[in-house]
Parts: C-alpha cells; structure tokens; sequence
C-alpha cells in the first residue's frame, strides 16, 4: 500500500512538473512586422545627422599624413545647459563638430532598392599607394559604438582579417564594411613587435 501511494505522489509530481515545463517560454510574443527600408533609412539618416550635428573630435590631435590609431580620436557630445539645450563647441581651436569637419565625407549605396547614405571621417588614410579590392581580405582593427548611448558593441584590440567578399558569410563582412573598407589604402609597412604583437 505504501509503494502504491508513493507511486501515485511521484507520477503527480511527474505530471505535474511536465505540465509546468511545458509551458510556452513567453506566452504573450508578439513578433514584429518587417519595417520597410527606406522608412527605417529616414529614421537611421535623422539619428545620424543628429549625432554628427551634437559630437565634436579631437582635431587638433591631428595633422595629416600622420599615423593615427582608433585610440587617439576622442568624441564627445557638445555640453548642455541645465534644460537639455547645446551649448557652444569648447576650444573650436582644438575642436570640430563631426558635421562640420573637412574629413567627413558623406558617400551613399543602393542596398536592396533603399538609397543609404554613410559617412567617413577619413583621419588615417593609409601609406601605402594599393587599396583592397572587394575580392580581398583586409586586416582592420575596430570600434562599433551605438549612436544613443556609445556603448560599445563590438570591437578588436588585435587585427582581425576578414574576406571583402564573403558577405555576411564566414569571415565575410556586410556590405556597408565593403563598399568603406575598399576606400582605403594599405599600411606602407607593419614591424612584428617582440611581444608578438604587429604596428602597422
């Protein structure tokens, strides 16, 4: 008798924890309808000529044909006042707005029937005379920060070597990488430092 009721408390318990386990993870998921491209581009295209219209660099830092890396640039919201309004760019001496830099270049593609516009802040061009072509593999090291709130989502302290023509495959880029990264030219040289690690 004892075993009968043991059995019957163990097959409740497992009855009722595959009922529990069985329920749906998020009940309530409404999936979201795709957004059409060009609506999205709009939306894309105001947040960012917002952001090159509110964040100033370091230009000062920079001279042209030096060698620069992603760590010597610096970009900083312009300040506030106590309601929220921009103040004027601090030390425009040593200072410019990303909008109104002379580096910015604004250079648009045809992506699945959407015009898109993306910008360049060409500070380092590259020394040496070939640039990659999309069939390539190039060696970049990155920094990929949202416009809201500059956190960074993704980055490489090392190079990282990715296929130009590998779209989205691999170690393929998107194309946006493709059409930009084919804009540059090649290093004029790289040493292979003693901790193994290379300078280009």
């Amino acid at each position: 008798m004892k075993f009968r009721n043991l059995f019957i408390v163990f097959g409740t318990i497992v009855a009722l924890g595959i009922s529990v386990s069985c329920q749906p993870d998020d009940p309530t998921f409404i999936p979201v309808p795709d957004r059409d491209r060009t609506e999205q581009q709009l939306a894309d295209k105001d947040s960012l000529l917002n952001y090159l219209d509110t964040h100033y660099y370091n230009s000062g830092d920079f001279e042209v044909g030096m060698d620069y890396s992603i760590d010597d640039i610096i970009i900083t919201e312009l300040p506030k006042d106590a309601n929220g309004n921009y103040l004027p760019l601090p030390d425009p001496e040593n200072n410019t707005i990303l909008s109104a830099s002379p580096l910015l270049e604004t250079k648009t593609v045809t992506y699945e029937e959407t015009l898109y516009e993306y910008y360049i802040l060409r500070l380092n061009q590259g020394g040496g005379e070939a640039m990659p072509n999309f069939t390539d593999k190039v060696r970049v090291i990155y920094e990929g920060s949202l416009v809201e709130d500059g956190d960074v989502f993704d980055s490489t302290a090392t190079p990282a070597v990715f296929d130009l023509i590998g779209v989205g495959v691999g170690t393929g880029v998107i194309k946006g990488w493709r059409d930009v990264l084919t804009q540059f030219n090649v290093a004029s040289s790289f040493v292979t430092n003693n901790d193994g690690t290379v300078s280009y």
